[in-house]
């Protein structure tokens, strides 16, 4: 029996990537939650930083000396449903001839591909990607499997990889200039870091665990699932691989720096949550995308690290979520942390969302941040002209 007939006496199914809200759902304002299965392969693969403390991209040269990888046309993403065609029968053709477990990764896939080789296939679609991607990689080495692990590097194969893409992408289509200033206001905003006292570490770290836990259970991801690498000489950012060269691996790599914001000025923002937020980054990936600037990446994961810090502070001082608190700000037209979080902490629950990017997809969010951003345009004219009259 041949691969693909066992493939198709098992049955199996797969999905990934999939956005817990539809276009339909978002007119009416509610959505289903989003349910994902995937395979975990952590791989090693070349580095290209990106800067994730402060909404600039800067490159680093892969570890190789051929230049001229530089200029090779970038083949990760598929041009076309021909291309992706071609691509998964190329690899299908060597993977029969693979040793390899009919019910792994590979497996899945071409259980996938049967059931969609007669269709125009979605090239946005967050599985369409993952499968060409380790399609490809399977013709360019002619059926060697990647096998090597590593600390904080996902690819195609990870779980978490573009569980939101979708909403996230939607986001970026949807985005008005409204959304974007709001973005960089709140992440160039250093108060973001100062909603909790370093003196309550220990009780804050625990519970900020906790609401990392919960929002893995939601999409039914494990600790096995995330990986981290631990470094004191980055701050706390995602490196994305992703120039055609000899490893073919696109992939990303996670870092984070547990001492960078632990005790800053006396405040504190817990692993936890510094985990959660870059995590927030891998599962809003598109696989495959180059990692080209856009500011953003960071405002659901910044909107999700303020909602969690918000959250701890509430819960070890006896507060309920529904109260605002007013955290400390630095000038009079900052967006307030503790409304903020009470905002969208609040869209998120009332339409049981997952993720807020989807949070950000509804019309309430999109509401909430035009009047953010007016209500702030109109306090700072107020003091510009308090300024001036002095």
């Amino acid at each position: 029996m041949n691969i693909k007939q066992k493939i198709k006496a098992m049955g199996l199914t797969i999905l990934f990537g999939a956005s817990s809200l539809t276009a339909n759902a978002q007119a009416q304002e509610t959505a289903d939650s989003p349910k994902v299965t995937d395979v975990e392969l952590k791989h090693d693969a070349p580095q290209v930083q990106r800067d994730d403390m402060s909404l600039s991209f800067a490159r680093a040269m892969p570890f190789s000396d051929d230049a001229q990888m530089q200029n090779r046309e970038y083949t990760y993403i598929p041009k076309s449903s021909a291309d992706f065609h071609l691509t998964a029968e190329k690899a299908i053709k060597i993977l029969e001839k693979t040793p390899h477990d009919a019910n792994d990764f590979y497996g899945k896939l071409i259980s996938f591909y049967e059931q969609n080789k007669d269709k125009e296939v979605d090239l946005n679609n967050p599985l369409v990607r993952k499968t060409f991607l380790a399609f490809k990689k399977i013709v360019k080495h002619n059926g060697v499997l990647p096998t090597s692990e590593g600390l904080g590097k996902y690819n195609e194969q990870s779980y978490l990889l573009g569980i939101d893409a979708a909403a996230f992408l939607q986001l970026t289509q949807e985005a008005n200039p409204n959304t974007l200033a709001f973005c960089r206001q709140l992440y160039n905003n250093e108060n973001r870091f100062k909603m909790l006292d370093a003196k309550d570490a220990p009780q804050a770290e625990k519970i900020a665990e906790q609401l990392l836990k919960d929002k893995l259970d939601a999409y039914h991801i494990t600790e096995k699932d995330t990986t981290f690498q631990y470094s004191n000489d980055f701050r706390t950012a995602v490196f994305v691989n992703d120039v055609d060269n000899e490893w073919n691996n696109w992939g990303l790599n996670l870092y984070v720096d547990p001492g960078k914001l632990n005790g800053k000025d006396g405040k504190y923002c817990p692993l936890a949550i510094q985990k959660a937020h870059e995590l927030g980054h891998i599962m809003q990936r598109m696989p495959g995308d180059k990692d080209e600037r856009n500011d953003l990446y960071e405002l659901a994961p910044t909107i999700e690290l303020i909602v969690m810090q918000d959250i701890v502070y509430k819960q070890m001082n006896g507060i309920s979520l529904e109260q605002e608190v007013q955290y400390p700000s630095s000038s009079d037209n900052e967006v307030n942390m503790g409304k903020v979080a009470n905002t969208f902490r609040t869209i998120k629950e009332k339409h049981g969302l997952n993720s807020y990017e989807d949070v950000l997809l509804t019309q309430e969010a999109k509401r909430e941040i035009n009047r953010f951003m007016t209500q702030n345009s109109s306090m700072a004219m107020m003091r510009n002209n308090n300024q001036t009259k002095i």
